[in-house]
C-alpha cells in the first residue's frame, strides 16, 4: 500500500457518514467542548490534566515528592525498561523500592497496589467497544490497565469530575503486550476500550505499509482500588459521545497520516461499525449524565466520585 493520500478513501467517507448519523444528537444540546489532552502545548503541571508522557521525561516534569503527592490524580501510561536477549524479554513491571521511583511505578500506584481489591480480565474479538464505565462512591475505582495480547488496545478516557481543571477533556492510549505498558486511570473518569481489526505497519520505504490483520481476541488485565458493586455502576451511552472522539482524531489523522499512522486501526474499527452490549447500548445518554454531575457539584457540592 503506497502513498498516504490514498489510504482507504472508505475510512474519510464512513466517518463522514458517522458524523452525519450522530449530529441530531448534539444539534439540540449546549456544544461539547473536549481537548485532546495529549496536545504537547498544554502545560503538564496543570493540576490533574491528562497527558501521556514516556519514563525518559519523568525528571523533567514531575518530581518524586509530585509524583507521591498529585499521581493519584492523574492519568498516567508507564513504559518499562525491556531487556532482551536471544532468550526473549525481562521487565520489572512493578517494584516497592522507593529509591527506584524512576524504574517502578512506585510513587504514581503506591496506595492503588496496596490497596487492590481485585484484578479483573476481560477478552474482546477484534472489533470489540466494551464503555464507556466507571463507580460511583463509595465504589469508585482507580483502574491500572495491561495488554496481554499481541492483539492491541486502544484505551480511552474522559474526565468526568466537575471539580477538575480538565473536566470533559478526554485522551486516548495504545497499550500493547510488547511494550509491555500500563495506564493508571484515576476514579472520576469515564473508561472504555476499542480492539482494532487491523494496523497498517510503516516498512520505512517510499510511504508504504503493511497490513497486519487481528484475528485473536486482546486481552485486558486491570488492577482495581475498590469492589465492583452493581448498585454502583455507570454507563454512558457510546454512541452519545464516541462520535466527538473519532472526529477529533480523524482530523488529526487527515492532518499528518503519516505521524499518526497510528491511529488508522482505531479509526478505521470506529469508521465501520462496533459491536456494543446491550447494556452499553442502553446507558445513560453523556449530556444528560455531565450535566448531572455538574449540577451536583454546582448546586450541592456533593461529587458523584469521593
Amino acid at each position: 500500500m503506497n502513498n498516504t493520500e490514498n489510504i482507504d478513501s472508505n475510512l474519510n467517507k464512513n466517518t463522514e457518514v458517522l458524523e452525519q448519523n450522530n449530529q441530531e444528537k448534539t444539534d439540540n444540546n449546549e456544544p461539547v467542548m473536549l481537548v485532546d489532552a495529549a496536545d504537547e502545548s498544554l502545560n503538564v503541571d496543570t493540576d490533574c490534566y491528562p497527558y501521556a508522557i514516556l519514563r525518559d521525561d519523568f525528571d523533567t516534569t514531575l518530581e518524586s515528592n509530585q509524583l507521591f503527592n498529585e499521581g493519584k490524580t492523574i492519568p498516567f501510561q508507564f513504559f518499562p525498561k525491556i531487556f532482551k536477549d536471544e532468550r526473549g524479554c525481562f521487565a520489572e513491571n512493578l517494584t516497592s523500592k522507593e529509591e527506584d521511583w524512576m524504574n517502578s511505578l512506585t510513587y504514581w500506584f503506591k496506595n492503588a497496589i496496596t490497596n487492590t481489591k481485585q484484578i479483573n480480565r476481560s477478552y474482546s474479538n477484534p472489533g470489540v467497544f466494551r464503555g464507556f464505565h466507571a463507580q460511583k462512591k463509595p465504589f469508585c475505582q482507580g483502574k491500572l490497565v495491561e495488554c496481554l495480547s499481541e492483539t492491541p488496545i486502544w484505551d480511552i478516557i474522559i474526565d468526568a469530575r466537575p471539580d477538575s481543571t480538565s473536566f470533559q477533556q478526554f485522551t486516548i492510549f495504545r497499550l500493547t503486550a510488547n511494550t509491555m505498558s500500563k495506564v493508571w486511570i484515576p476514579a472520576g473518569f469515564l473508561h472504555a476500550i476499542v480492539i482494532p481489526k487491523l494496523d497498517l505497519i510503516p516498512t520505512g520505504e517510499n510511504a508504504s505499509y503493511n497490513q497486519i490483520e487481528y484475528h485473536s481476541p486482546a486481552i485486558l488485565q486491570y488492577f482495581v482500588d475498590n469492589y465492583y458493586d452493581k448498585d454502583s455502576e455507570i454507563t454512558v451511552n457510546p454512541d452519545s459521545i464516541l462520535h466527538v472522539i473519532a472526529k477529533q482524531y480523524f482530523d488529526d489523522f487527515m492532518a499528518d497520516q503519516a505521524k499518526n499512522i497510528q491511529m488508522y486501526g482505531l479509526l478505521k474499527a470506529i469508521s465501520d461499525g462496533l459491536t456494543y452490549s446491550e447494556k452499553d447500548k442502553n446507558g445513560i445518554n453523556y449530556l444528560d449524565f455531565i450535566k448531572e454531575v455538574d449540577e451536583d457539584y454546582k448546586s450541592k457540592n456533593v461529587l458523584w466520585y469521593k
